[in-house]
Parts: structure tokens; C-alpha cells; sequence
């Protein structure tokens, strides 16, 4: 202790003007299982797979505003952009080729076909609307006739489920 008020030490670093965090309090967790198999090239040949198994849950995601801010639990769900399941599978294979040609051969040769495959499910919908507060009804920080910005999303009064879907429904 060198008997200094905090204001008065010395900076460890300096050079460094100050350090200003900004936070708006999200939470966000996320779980996942990942598994994967490969064949290195052998033979002309290799292929990777991949599969991923994640839940990923979050209070505020893209700047979104809460619609109550006293009640973050209300707000916490899946985020919409992480599909839960996810696969990936990429293949490469040399196409072989002989020829008693060296024109040939420097054109055609050390050719290959590959290909990639992405299947995902279980992607999330959730409908809402952000915008300026429709009622008028939400404090704002700033002037005084300015209306808050707030993120909205409909109550589910029935099962949403429709008997008869289809893609225009």
C-alpha cells in the first residue's frame, strides 16, 4: 500500500485512454453436442461429416427491445437464427486420368469433383413487430413528445396448429 488516493496511482497501462463498457443486461446460454468423421485423402478420395445438436436460448438478440423491461424472463426463448439440428457433409475424389498425351495430360489432369451438403431443422418462427410504441404507453428516455421504440409479439389466444396447412396458409 502506498498510502494513495485511487485517482492519484499510477495507470497500469498508460497509453490507454479509458475503457467504457456499455451492457443492456441480456443473458444468453447455449447447449449443443457436436459429432464428427473424416477419411483423409486416400486413394484419390476424402469425405467429412458433421452433426450438431444445440438449444440456444437468449433474453435480447439483434438489438430488439424488451416489452417489459422489469420482466426479462418473459422475454427469454430459442434464438430464431441457430437451428437446433444441423448436418454438413463434403466429399472430394481426384477424377483419375491416364493418357499417352503431355497436351492432354496438362490440360485435363489434376481435376476433382467435390461436393457439400448443409440439411438443418428445427429453425424457430416467432412472429413480431418492432416499431414505435403503437399505444404510447412506454417510458422514453430523450424528448419529451418522442415515442418509445419497442419490440411487440401477438398472445396465442388458441392452438395455433391449422388443420388443413398448406404453403400460402
Amino acid at each position: 500500500m502506498d498510502g494513495l488516493p485511487y485517482e492519484q496511482k499510477q495507470r497500469l497501462f498508460p497509453r490507454f485512454p479509458a475503457v467504457n463498457v456499455t451492457e443492456n443486461g441480456a443473458g444468453h446460454q447455449y447447449h449443443g453436442m457436436s459429432a464428427e468423421a473424416q477419411r483423409r485423402m486416400k486413394g484419390g478420395f476424402a469425405f467429412q461429416t458433421s452433426f450438431s445438436w444445440t438449444k440456444d436460448l437468449s433474453d435480447q438478440e439483434n438489438n430488439e427491445f424488451p416489452e417489459n423491461s422489469f420482466d426479462r424472463l418473459r422475454e427469454k426463448g430459442r434464438v430464431r437464427t441457430i437451428p437446433s439440428r444441423r448436418f454438413n457433409a463434403n466429399m472430394i475424389y481426384n477424377i483419375p486420368f491416364r493418357s499417352s498425351s503431355k497436351i492432354l495430360i496438362g490440360v485435363i489432369s489434376g481435376w476433382q469433383l467435390s461436393n457439400i451438403l448443409t440439411i438443418e431443422s428445427g429453425q424457430w418462427i416467432t412472429p413480431l413487430w418492432t416499431g414505435l410504441d403503437p399505444t404510447g404507453t412506454r417510458p422514453v428516455t430523450g424528448a419529451a413528445t418522442a415515442r418509445a421504440t419497442v419490440t411487440l409479439r401477438p398472445d396465442i389466444l388458441r392452438d395455433p396448429k391449422l388443420s388443413n396447412p398448406s404453403v400460402s396458409r
